[in-house]
């Protein structure tokens, strides 16, 4: 059981968490909402074009980005080093040690930058006092930051480790639990808003889990999604396939899919969400350039802390994909043939010639009334 003593959530670069009513946007229900200043389709603009690059590298302008945890490491199976998951082994594929818990704050404050620092999109009211679920919490972060804000709402946080700090708010749990298998909370226990961010690769069924969301959802409660379509590109074409990044996405999205699960929730989180049940579903899709090379101040930001962040995950993905891959795969890879590849995939993350990106996507709905 967590502790009760009161927490700090740790500093975002001096950037605080907003509450969502501190920026008024107006949704359409089922519209893809873009929260970059142009529509979903606009193209992010590089600020080097081929023609006046002279640097294929960036030196200096790729500062230190750092943020710590505490946590308790357990005994987790180790693969080169790196410890993952010994509950459900094998069903996320990222490591579970310090590196990995260090880069999930990273990636919380990617996407708290990305979504112009707010946790949520959903409308809450200020003086929200409901219960919340946080769906595989991770580093506990997200609920942390929650609690924070709304010091009236009860918040739980769960996951298939137990890495989340034992000093947090007094109205903030963590649990062990694998979210795939059914929930066991009773009729009263049901909450006003859940919350799931960040599970491409780590769910076998979506419809089950949304199913799951509705069914333990309060009537006029909320669910909101976050996650990503791992699948890197460029808006013009210069990211190439043969190189090693383009590869590196390749090997491990189709590795995992070809493992059951989806590495590519983002665009389809509309239709889960709407035929869990939930109306009123408001979309937004958010581009989350990989590198400085945008000319948009803001969007040279996001690409720095996402840099930063994947450049602590691949790491963890290719040796938790790759050397598992059975030999018609053209697995297992060895330890020498993981290094030498990423060596090759930083390089090309440094490349300012690759103007590749992601899209990352919110998406929030109601329960219905009755």
């Amino acid at each position: 059981m967590a502790s009760t003593e009161p927490h700090t959530a740790p500093p975002t670069s001096g950037l605080e968490a907003q509450h969502p009513d501190a920026e008024n946007t107006s949704d359409t229900s089922g519209q893809v909402l873009d929260d970059d200043d142009d529509a979903a389709s606009s193209q992010v603009q590089p600020e080097i074009t081929r023609a006046d690059d002279t640097d294929s590298a960036y030196g200096d302008e790729i500062s230190t980005y750092s943020a710590s945890v505490r946590s308790s490491i357990y005994d987790y199976p180790e693969r080169y080093g790196r410890t993952y998951h010994a509950y459900k082994e094998g069903r996320y594929a990222l490591p579970a040690d310090e590196a990995e818990l260090d880069r999930l704050d990273i990636h919380h404050h990617l996407c708290l930058r990305a979504m112009h620092n707010r946790l949520y999109f959903a409308p809450l009211p200020p003086d929200f006092a409901g219960r919340v679920l946080d769906v595989a919490t991770g580093t506990g972060i997200w609920p942390i930051d929650f609690a924070d804000m709304h010091p009236a709402a009860h918040v739980i946080g769960n996951d298939l480790a137990p890495t989340q700090p034992a000093m947090v708010p007094p109205n903030v749990h963590f649990y062990i639990d694998d979210v795939e298998q059914d929930w066991n909370y009773a009729a009263h226990e049901a909450f006003d808003f859940i919350h799931v961010r960040f599970l491409a690769g780590s769910i076998a069924d979506w419809p089950n889990l949304l199913r799951q969301c509705y069914a333990h959802t309060k009537p006029g409660g909320y669910v909101e999604f976050q996650d990503w379509n791992t699948w890197l590109y460029s808006q013009d074409g210069t990211l190439p396939p043969e190189s090693a990044l383009n590869k590196f996405h390749q090997l491990t999205c189709a590795g995992r899919h070809a493992q059951g699960f989806n590495m590519m929730p983002g665009p389809h989180l509309e239709k889960f969400v709407k035929d869990a049940g939930f109306v009123d579903v408001q979309v937004r899709k958010i581009h989350l350039p990989l590198g400085p090379w945008p000319k948009d101040k803001f969007m040279k930001e996001i690409g720095v802390i996402n840099l930063v962040q994947m450049d602590k995950a691949i790491e963890g993905i290719c040796l938790g994909v790759l050397t598992q891959l059975p030999p018609e795969a053209g697995g297992p890879w060895s330890w020498e043939e993981v290094q030498g590849f990423l060596a090759d995939i930083k390089k090309d993350m440094r490349n300012k010639r690759f103007h590749s990106l992601y899209d990352f996507f919110v998406v929030h709905g109601q329960k219905p009334e009755s």
